[in-house]
């Protein structure tokens, strides 16, 4: 009798126990997934104060290093230079120009026609702009049939003054302030800074470094939109969506003041 309770206890046991396992296991194969990371187009470009627009007169190959427009006269030399058609967009830095063809630092990643694409010559140091009696502009916008989600944003300056908290660089205060904001059929500003501490206040990451015996001071100031705000930035080419940094002071004591914004484009 002892060894018939033995035996019904030990199989009770054993079907209860498969029982648990077998769920464990369903329970997991129903929930398990696998996360991949996004691998589509991805793009890093400065915003820019347009100087110049002009056309091709001839088509780009791709791997080309030198452009032919029907007109160059306020491209410069070390000046960023956009091009984009409707699907495409390509940044670059001019190298030499003449009176109908740019030389660029870099090849072209891509084939544009002549037929549908434009040529934007532009500043994309803010050092060089004065914007106290009236603002500057350095922007982007996406191509026309294209959908950027702009998930960085980030700004070097370089002075040859040392750097602190109340500076804006190595230079007094802002008077007006710096702001980025979005215009996309109305314009929101996201935050609007005056000094390196008004970085660290609106969510960036920043840095600050220090002076090579024959160099500059700088600081780095880095944003993650999601990270800080939950959400990227989209903006949508054919509603001629803009991204903006907006300067409203004299920035011509600075070095160098560069604002850059990295991304993806949307797939559907």
């Amino acid at each position: 009798m002892n060894k018939f309770k033995i035996i019904i206890v030990m199989i009770f046991l054993l079907v209860f126990t498969g029982c648990s396992n077998a769920e464990y296991i369903r329970f997991n194969s129903a929930v398990d997934v696998a996360i991949q990371d996004y691998t589509g187009e991805s793009f890093s470009f400065f915003l820019t104060n347009a100087k110049q627009y002009t056309v091709l007169t001839e088509n780009i190959s791709k791997d080309s290093t030198k452009i032919f427009v029907n007109d160059t006269t306020n491209c410069e030399i070390f000046d960023a230079i956009d091009i984009y058609d409707n699907d495409s967009y390509y940044q670059s830095l001019i190298l030499n120009k003449t009176l109908n063809y740019i030389t660029l630092n870099t090849e072209i990643d891509k084939n544009f026609s002549n037929e549908n694409t434009i040529i934007k010559c532009g500043e994309w140091d803010l050092s060089t702009s004065d914007g106290s009696t009236s603002q500057e502009i350095f922007s982007i916008t996406p191509p026309y049939n294209s959908t950027w989600h702009i998930t960085t944003t980030a700004i070097n300056i370089l002075d040859n003054k040392p750097m602190d908290s109340s500076l804006f660089g190595g230079e007094l205060s802002l008077n007006n302030g710096i702001s980025g904001r979005i215009v996309d059929g109305y314009t929101r500003t996201l935050f609007i800074i005056y000094n390196n501490n008004g970085f660290f206040l609106r969510g960036f990451d920043i840095d600050y470094i220090s002076k090579a015996p024959a160099g500059v001071y700088g600081f780095n100031a880095i944003l993650d939109f999601k990270k800080v705000y939950g959400a990227v930035i989209e903006l949508n080419g054919n509603t001629n969506d803009t991204w903006e940094g907006v300067n409203r002071d004299n920035l011509l004591e600075l070095d160098e003041v560069a604002i850059t914004i990295m991304g993806h484009y949307v797939t559907n």
